[in-house]
Formats: C-alpha cells, structure tokens, sequence
C-alpha cells in the first residue's frame, strides 16, 4: 500500500484537485497504514517525458505528462525519449530493497512496425539528438532542465526533492540495463540492434537513480513481452534507505534505416515514424510491488521524423596515365536535403605518389572538388591512389566511399633521327612509317600518329612518303589502344646532299688500247654499265669499247647520284712506205710515208727523220716509221733498202785485127749488157757480134 498513487490525473476540478482532495487522500491512506501497523508516511510520484519544443525553442527541455506529438516536441527515429520518474516519502523496506516496475510498447502489431524497441540512458539521448540534428541538439536543456515542470509550479515538492537529490547532498547510482534477451518482436532480433546502437555511438545504456541516501546496489531486469502489441517489462531495482528517489532512463525510437549504422535498424517503414493512428505508451506500473495505477507516457509515432540516409558518390576517373599532371575528384552528397549541415573530410591514400590540393574538410555545403597531383613530378606508373569522403554528424559516419585511381604506365616513345637523301629541290622524302617499330619497341596493343608540331594539332597524313627539309623536327605519338595512355618521341629529320657524281680519264682512246675511268672517291657503293652488257662494281674500271657508260655512286648515307660518259674510240693511222729500196752502191734513194699527219723516222745507222720523205739514202737495211694521225693514234710500218754491189764487167776477144777482118767482144760479170761503140755502135748482148 505504500505506493498508493495521490495525484491526480488533468480535467479534475481544480478546487478538489488542490484543497480538498489530497487532504482526504491522505487520511484514507495514513488509516490504512495505521492498521497495518506500518509507517504513516505515504510514497508519492511524477511520472513525466521530455517535450522539447513547446514554444520556448527547440531543444528547450519541459517535462510533460501528455502525449508528445509535433505541436509540442520533434524526435526522430532512431533518438531516444527521456522519461523521468520521481518519488517522494519512499518507505523503509527489509533490507532498504526497493523495486519499481515499468513497460513500454515495443510495436504495432497493426502496423508491422517497431515503437520502442529498448531502453538507454539519458546521456546516451543527448548524444544521439546531437548526432540526428545540427545546429541546436534536440535535447539541448536536458541537464540545465533536469528539475523543471509543467507547469512551473511545485505544490507536492517534487521539483524541490529532485534539486536537492541532484545537489551537493545527493546519490546517485548507474544501473546497467540489459543488452540481451530482448528476443524477436516481428522477427527482428532487438539484441543485435541493441549491440548496433552501443558499438556506434559508445552507449553507457544504463538508468540512473538518484536519492537522498546512499544508493549501494542495483539492477535492471527484463521481464519479457506481454500483450497483441508486445509490452516490454522491466523491473528497476535499487538499495538504498533514500526517501527521496528521482529515476531517469530514456526509451530509444526504434528506427526503420539508420543512417549511421544499418544494423541499428528494422528496414523500411519498419521504423516507430511508420506507426499512424492512436500514439504508443510508455508507462510507470509499481513501486515495491504495489501498483501506481496508470502512469503512461504517450508519444504520437505519425509525427516522428526520419533522417534520409546518406549516400556519397566521387565523381572522376578510375584510370589515369603517369604523365597526367592532375586528376580532379568530385564528391556528391545526398541524402534528401539534409546534407549541407554534415561536416565532410577527404582523404588521399598513398601519398608516396601523389598529394591532393583543395578544401579536404569542412561543412558540406554542395559538391566539393578536389584535385590529386603528383608528388615528384609524375605519377609513378602502376601505381595506385585512392580518394575516400567521409561524411559525419557530430563525429558519428552518415557516409563513406572510396575511389581508387590506377596509374597506368605510358606507351613506350623512342625519339630517334631519320636520313633522307636531297630529293633535288632542298628537301628530303622521309618514310616515317618505317621508324614504328623502333619508336614503339616494336610493342603490341600500340597505335602511333605522325605530327608535324609538338602541341600535336597538325597531323601528317602520308608519313611513308613525307618531304621535309633539314633539321626538321616530327613528333610520334605512341597510343596504348587499351588504356589510353599516350607518349611522344621527338624525330629529327636530317636531308643529306646527293654525292657529286663525276667519272675521270680521257674520253678517247685509240683502237686497241684502253683507258681507265674513275668515279668519286669515298663512296661506299658504285655500279657501273657499258655498250656490250658491260658492268662493274668497282670504284675504277678500264674501258676500250666506244659507247656510253653509266655509274650510280653511293655515299653513307645512302643517296645516290648518278652520271655517265662517252668513249671514243679512234681508229689508228693506216701506214704506208713508198720508194726505191733497192739500189747499187753508189747510189742512193728516198722513201716516203703516208697516212698520218707527223712521222718520225729510224734506220740504220740511228738514222731518223720527222718528215713524211726519209730524205736522201744511201745505206742499206729496214727503215721504220711511226705515223701520227690527227687523234694521236700511231701505226708504224717498215721497209728495207737494198744496197746492191756493181757487177765485175770483164771483156774478152781478140781486140787486134788486120784491116779486113773481123773479131768480136764477149762481155760477162753481167745479166744483161748494153754496148756501145764507133759510129753509132750498139748491142744488148753479152757479144758484141761480129
């Protein structure tokens, strides 16, 4: 009996409710007590909730014992409702062992919707309305209003017990409430989202009791779930001879998707924001076992808020190449308009290779851009960075997402130099083409385009016959056709001048004879053609066939040029003799040549002559003569004059007579004879006859 409820419930006429009515209370109760033999004194209590927004500002704590709802409070799933429970003139028990029980709804069977799924400290609420909320914790008087009523008056003296109990005299005791057993309502394991709720915001999840005296032990016990919606029962129990006591514990609204922690929630509209209809109870049932009557905290689900879950998205590329200077990331926050009040960092990983500038942290006022440059220059190939954003409430994560970023390695780009011959008008021809394999390294998976400028905007669109002139500068750029990655290697293009083709030696030469025809010196190629199917390879040759002769001369860079010459080929002087060559002694001869336009004579006895007659000779033997026509060319010819040796003329005969007769001569030493004598004598015989 000693927990007889005194106080009345609103609509009560006021004069009975503050004269009349207590007093005859009172009475009834002390008879009562007096045949039992007990204490007189009669325990009293106020079983109140945390309004927080009845007109003074948000977060301005008035403790109520109606109904919370919009027009006077704004929780949200997920937070948790203070309930404060005061008792005064608490009787002595055996032992100083006192109890007092309480229950809440748990769901809405009609709805398939959790209400209160468990129970939490009031620190752990203040925490938590911090966390849901920016600017203003939806709790923000919580302690400074820990002893404030509504009204503001305090006829019975509970505010006043509940000051001194918190002042410098009074106990307090934390008792932990309990993290298991709660079992399933609606098939949802409330033991799990308890554990949730404790590892993501370091809940003390305890209930507090203060008193007067003090309070040496104390537990919560669950009592299971009674009824269609599933009352959760608790009994509270302390030690302590406190005739004063002030209990306060929260009830934590059971939230559909948690945006901190989805494990803390039931799913959608699983949440007590989804409860339409009457409101849902909390209520104060016993103290040390005798009923109170019906102490029931209210609270209007409909009206609950739910905080959108946060979800961050990085906007920017997954790859990029290691000669990319800087790569630009942009984050994205959304979760139904609330995220311009979260606070935000972001974070490089792998800074060996690249360092990010830009805001990295801060209130979340809309995207936020960041950009990630190098940190020696270039980014190191087959390397990776990753970006992560984190978006918080109050220290509590709504959000993160990470992006990695992969630096893929750069085509390989060879620079080199290319020859080319002077194609005759200053410039050279250049096949760029042939230089891919080597700009490339002969990779595959590549592409490679020609450029004529550095910035690559002028491409060259025949790079296997492109003319240029010397010291001109082309640029390959190398593509990797998987990745994307692009290098350039400079090319130098050099023009060579073309040999100075020439062939040296006499253009002509006498039939017979040969000459010898030298191209330039220093090449390292030569080709040779002439009349007849003549050919040659070497530097100089000799010739002696008429025609014309072609050489292609190559120098080290490979050019050629290429030039010919004609050879003449003379024909020689025809050499002939004329003149007696065969003459007595005694006399003498000449001989003449012809069939040149010079002549140069020998003979016996260093005989010699420059003209075309030897002149007068008279010595026996060959005669030669070298002729020299008008193309130098010579021929010689000979003859031989014989010196004969005169004839031993002898006559014989009778060379006296007598007048009358007759005799004749008989010449010999002869072949033939020719005579002559007195008056006209004549004969061609040996004999002169008779």
């Amino acid at each position: 009996m000693e927990g007889i409820n005194c106080t009345l419930k609103k609509g009560v006429i006021a004069s009975w409710r503050t004269r009349i009515l207590p007093h005859l209370c009172k009475m009834m109760v002390a008879f009562v007590f007096v045949l039992m033999g007990m204490s007189s004194v009669t325990a009293q209590n106020d079983f109140r909730q945390a309004a927080n927004n009845t007109g003074a500002g948000l977060g301005v704590i008035t403790w109520i014992n109606s109904i919370v709802q919009q027009n006077n409070s704004k929780y949200y799933e997920g937070t948790s409702v203070p309930q404060r429970i005061i008792f005064l003139n608490v009787g002595a028990t055996p032992g100083n062992n006192h109890s007092a029980t309480i229950s809440h709804q748990s769901i809405k069977a009609s709805n398939n919707s959790h209400a209160y799924d468990f129970l939490t400290s009031w620190n752990d609420a203040y925490t938590t309305a911090g966390i849901y909320t920016t600017g203003v914790n939806l709790l923000n008087t919580l302690y400074s209003n820990q002893c404030a009523a509504n009204p503001g008056s305090d006829p019975t003296g509970f505010l006043t017990a509940c000051t001194a109990v918190h002042g410098g005299s009074g106990f307090h005791r934390d008792i932990a409430i309990p993290l298991t057993g709660m079992l399933s309502p609606l098939g949802d394991a409330v033991d799990s989202r308890i554990a949730a709720y404790k590892a993501q915001f370091g809940a003390s999840m305890t209930v507090r009791v203060w008193g007067n005296a003090d309070i040496t032990a104390g537990s919560v016990v669950f009592n299971g779930y009674t009824g269609g919606d599933m009352d959760a029962g608790y009994t509270i129990n302390w030690t302590s001879a406190s005739t004063s006591v002030v209990i306060e514990l929260a009830g934590h609204l059971a939230v559909g998707v948690d945006p901190f922690n989805a494990a803390i929630g039931y799913g959608a509209n699983k949440g007590a924001g989804s409860i339409g209809g009457g409101p849902y109870h909390f209520h104060l049932e016993t103290l040390d076992g005798a009923s109170l009557g019906s102490q029931d905290n209210q609270l209007k689900g409909s009206d609950l808020f739910t905080l959108p879950q946060a979800s961050c998205a990085i906007n920017g590329p997954f790859f990029t190449c290691a000669s990319t200077s800087s790569v630009v990331f942009t984050t994205v926050l959304t979760d139904g308009g609330v995220a311009p009040d979260y606070a935000y960092t972001i974070n490089a990983g792998n800074t060996a290779n690249a360092q990010m500038t830009g805001t990295t942290s801060g209130t979340y006022n809309g995207p936020v851009s960041v950009t990630l440059i190098p940190v020696s220059g270039s980014f190191v190939a087959g390397g990776t960075v990753s970006v992560t954003f984190t978006a918080s409430r109050n220290g509590q994560v709504l959000s993160t997402c990470t992006k990695q970023l992969t630096i893929n390695a750069l085509p390989i780009a060879q620079g080199t130099g290319l020859f080319s011959c002077d194609n005759g008008n200053g410039q050279g021809t250049f096949n760029l083409t042939s230089l891919n394999g080597f700009v490339t390294g002969n990779a595959s998976g590549v592409t490679i385009d020609w450029y004529s400028n550095l910035a690559l905007t002028i491409l060259i669109t025949t790079p296997g016959s492109y003319n240029a002139p010397n010291n001109t500068n082309v640029y390959a750029q190398v593509t990797n056709t998987t990745t994307g990655c692009t290098n350039v290697a400079p090319v130098v293009l050099t023009v060579t001048p073309k040999p100075t083709c020439v062939i040296t030696g006499s253009g002509e030469v006498c039939s017979g004879l040969s000459t010898q025809w030298c191209a330039a010196d220093g090449m390292t190629g030569y080709s040779w053609t002439g009349p007849g199917g003549f050919t040659s390879a070497n530097q100089c040759i000799s010739v002696s066939v008429a025609g014309l002769y072609t050489v292609t001369i190559t120098n080290g860079n490979g050019c050629t040029s290429t030039c010919n010459r004609t050879l003449v080929v003379n024909a020689l002087p025809v050499c002939s003799i004329t003149g007696n060559n065969a003459i007595c002694v005694g006399q003498s001869t000449s001989f003449l040549a012809s069939g040149g336009t010079s002549y140069s004579w020998t003979g016996p006895g260093g005989f010699t002559a420059a003209t075309a007659s030897t002149g007068t000779i008279t010595v026996a033997g060959a005669y030669t003569v070298l002729v020299i026509n008008a193309n130098g060319c010579t021929s010689s010819c000979s003859r031989t004059l014989t010196v004969n040796a005169l004839p031993i003329c002898d006559i014989t005969g009778n060379n006296v007579i007598c007048a009358g007769f007759s005799t004749s001569f008989l010449a010999s030493g002869g072949t033939s004879y020719s005579w002559t004598g007195p008056g006209g004598f004549t004969a061609a015989t040996a004999s002169t006859g008779t």
